[in-house]
């Protein structure tokens, strides 16, 4: 799963269970730093957040079954 605009992972941690793999990208670094810290222990095998943003090109690599873009416009 894909969560783009994911902030401090707050909306993420909600869904994060039902998904084997979570990517969170956020072109806020700071936003990212507080999610990553903050994440919870049973949610840090499968959950990660990058700082990336999709209007500038950067957006990360790969393939995801589902993608939110919740809080992003």
């Amino acid at each position: 799963m894909l969560e783009v605009g994911s902030g401090d992972g707050r909306l993420t941690w909600r869904y994060a269970g039902l998904a084997a793999e979570v990517l969170g990208i956020d072109p806020d670094r700071e936003a990212v730093a507080v999610a990553r810290a903050s994440t919870p222990p049973e949610l840090r095998e499968r959950d990660r957040f990058e700082v990336a943003s999709p209007v500038e090109r950067d957006e990360p690599r790969g393939h995801f079954d589902l993608a939110f873009f919740s809080w992003s416009l």
